[in-house]
């Protein structure tokens, strides 16, 4: 059983509640349909709606805090009340199935990268200070801290998974109002930590090379009467000889070397969308791979020469294969929103990604409220009515009758207000 069967039950449910309020409405102004209107036909079939929506809501709401695929964890109240909370660490098959969540942290886990090894994935958490650098088993776990001091993002292993390279935002002194990006180095036991960069520019997004002889990495600049460029460097793994392997007014992000480390892959912007650009690691004119009429929000590039990336078309984000040479693209399954950075594991069979697990969950909680509402209001009001005949009992009728009608009133805002009206009127 799954979700489905759960969102079946509801629409079975409210259904039933909402044919025979429809009935009931049609009796009750044509002054017919005695039958129906009477008390044992109204108590059977709202009991039944309401008994087999409920069941589908409470098999809803276990499901969701049960598991960690794509709600993430929720609360229950009325039925579902969801805190805003931040992206977190997940890995799934490469197809797009069995996904599962790592980490639960209210601060929120971005740039997953695994390492050579498979067993362990670096990341950047929030703290306290600010984000640091952790490392977590693959399988899940406790994460440990590499770096104690906050503002350090975007981790990348060594090839022999010894050290890491990531960047940290540099504080200014008292004297002046900016910041920097640099390039740190640092053992994945958090000894020995050292700086690699020193410039009046920002170095962000490294990625160390199969040989673990290089790094590449982004350097933004500042051109006078144009804005902002980023472009492609590479450095010696100790930060030496930094030199320019793209150029020109550009905006290139988010490189990734070729398995056998012939080639760089980039993130170039033209006309407003990104594509996945290729170019040799020892410089020459690059050439547009992808080609395609999707804005690449994240790729990767795997260790069978497969990219994986993913694509947004519109309001539709999907994840998506091509081969190295840019064929064969093909759509694997559609994503929910939130998706964030890609890392591919070692044996080819895995991605870790990053995802807010409140933004599908909001979705459900908006669904589960406005259900809620369309088969209670209903219910309420029509087995709080008295029938022809009957005598009139007091409060039940009172109280029923007014929370009938404050939920339907509450479900027509919600509707009108979908989804903030859902957020706001708990």
């Amino acid at each position: 059983m799954g979700n489905s069967l759960a969102f079946g039950l509801f629409v079975a449910g409210t259904g039933l509640a909402l044919v025979w309020y429809v009935v009931f409405v049609v009796a009750l102004f044509r002054g017919a349909g005695r039958a129906l209107y009477s008390p044992r036909a109204r108590h059977r079939l709202g009991a039944a709606g309401l008994i087999v929506a409920v069941a589908g809501l409470t098999f809803l709401a276990f499901r969701l805090l049960s598991t960690d695929t794509q709600m993430g964890r929720v609360g229950v109240l009325f039925f579902l009340n969801v805190p805003r909370s931040s992206p977190e660490l997940y890995v799934m098959n490469v197809d797009g199935t069995h996904r599962r969540r790592l980490t639960h942290s209210p601060g929120g886990e971005i740039d997953p990268a695994w390492s050579p090894d498979g067993s362990q994935i670096a990341f950047s958490g929030d703290t306290a200070s600010g984000n640091a650098i952790f490392v977590i088993n693959a399988r899940g776990g406790q994460p440990i801290p590499v770096t104690m001091n906050g503002l350090s993002y975007e981790p990348t292993w060594s090839p022999d998974g010894k050290q890491l390279v990531f960047k940290r935002i540099v504080m200014p002194p008292a004297h002046h109002d900016w910041s920097n990006d640099e390039l740190y180095l640092i053992n994945a036991d958090g000894s020995r930590q050292q700086r690699l960069t020193r410039t009046v520019d920002a170095e962000d997004e490294p990625a160390w090379s199969p040989d673990g002889d290089t790094i590449a990495y982004v350097r933004q600049s500042e051109v006078e009467g144009w804005g902002i460029i980023e472009e492609i460097w590479l450095m010696d793994c100790d930060g030496r000889r930094q030199r320019p392997l793209t150029s020109g007014l550009v905006r290139d992000a988010i490189p990734a070397w070729s398995p056998d480390g012939k080639q760089v892959a980039f993130l170039r912007w033209e006309d407003r969308q990104a594509q996945i650009w290729v170019g040799d690691a020892k410089g020459g004119a690059p050439v547009n791979l992808s080609r395609n009429d999707q804005h690449i929000y994240a790729f990767a590039w795997g260790p069978d020469g497969r990219f994986a990336f993913i694509g947004v078309r519109g309001e539709e984000k999907t994840l998506c294969m091509m081969e190295a040479d840019g064929s064969n693209q093909t759509s694997l399954t559609t994503l929910s929103a939130g998706y964030g950075d890609l890392s591919w594991s070692p044996d080819g069979r895995k991605l870790a990604y990053t995802q807010d697990p409140s933004l599908a969950a909001e979705t459900a909680l908006a669904l589960g409220t406005l259900l809620c509402c369309a088969l209670l209001g209903p219910v309420a009001v029509c087995l709080s009515t008295k029938a022809r005949g009957q005598a009139e009992v007091a409060w039940p009728t009172i109280v029923g009758r007014w929370a009938g009608i404050a939920l339907i009133i509450w479900f027509v805002v919600a509707l009108l207000g979908y989804p903030f009206g859902v957020i706001l009127m708990f």
